[in-house]
């Protein structure tokens, strides 16, 4: 039996693996499933980008005091 553990930097979104322990997942192939055919390990994931978040966030405030700036100058 091969065992391969794979750890990945976000949220599993999908996967083949037999076992995922939080950030890591665990493959377990045996040499039968090898014999005949190829195996592909497939995992898919998201981070998130915290850049971006800050980035709107600052476009929220500034978008909000313009409103309140030009709602006191009239």
């Amino acid at each position: 039996m091969i065992s391969y553990e794979l750890v990945i930097p976000g949220e599993v979104i999908n996967t083949n693996a037999s076992i995922i322990k939080s950030d890591t997942l665990v493959w377990k192939v045996n040499e039968m499933r090898l014999l005949f055919d190829d195996y592909t390990l497939t995992a898919e994931y998201r981070v998130i980008n915290s850049w971006a978040i800050i980035i709107v966030a600052l476009l929220l405030i500034v978008a909000i005091w313009g409103v309140i700036v030009l709602i006191r100058k009239k």
